[in-house]
């Protein structure tokens, strides 16, 4: 049973487009897993479908067409194809970081100033204390976690921020995906190896 949820906030970037590449990925994580946030964010959609068929027009400026017919010349960006997360856990390389405790690098989907990894924990591992630098949205993949907020299990969605300091650590064997916004702030030896990392 999934007991941790995004916030209201994080729900709404994502169901009115405004969350970055990497943290959208691991919220859609979350949602094909949470049918209560599922649910949540269609009806946010369809909220955002009402007012945007209530809002006021604008008139268009004078060259509207004009910019409107150059874009169909432009060159189409590829569409992004859905992440397959058992493939990514499955190919490549996993970095070791500490007994016990692996990163995989995925920094070809994200936006600029983010990160996003998978981690993989053994069970009774503990991750090096950290804080955040910025957002961290993280999705329970297999496996669970502990830190000051509980146990999260398969589906279960962590999101810290600047404000946030712990030391998680794997209660079973675990594989998360996460999105950070900033450097994690690493005390101890820990700080030694991040530079490696890239988280």
């Amino acid at each position: 049973m999934i007991r941790h949820h995004p916030n209201e906030e994080t729900l709404g970037l994502h169901a009115f487009g405004g969350l970055k590449a990497g943290a959208r990925l691991v919220v859609s994580a979350h949602i094909a897993a949470c049918r209560e946030c599922r649910d949540a964010v269609a009806a946010l959609e369809a909220v955002a479908g009402v007012v945007l068929e209530t809002a006021e027009t604008a008139p268009l400026a004078p060259d509207a067409l004009a910019r409107a017919l150059e874009q169909l010349d432009a060159p189409v960006a590829p569409a992004r194809t859905p992440i397959d997360v058992q493939a990514l856990m499955d190919k490549g390389w996993w970095l070791p970081a500490a007994p016990g405790l692996w990163f995989k690098p995925l920094s070809r989907r994200v936006d600029t100033g983010e990160k996003l990894y998978l981690l993989k924990a053994k069970a009774g591992v503990p991750l090096p204390e950290h804080g955040h630098n910025g957002y961290e949205r993280l999705v329970v993949l297999k496996g669970t976690f502990g830190d000051h907020d509980g146990l999260y299990g398969p589906g279960d969605f962590a999101e810290c921020d600047e404000s946030t300091v712990h030391e998680p650590f794997a209660k079973t064997d675990c594989v998360c995906l996460a999105a950070t916004e900033g450097p994690l702030r690493f005390s101890g030896v820990a700080r030694w190896v991040q530079p490696f990392l890239g988280v």
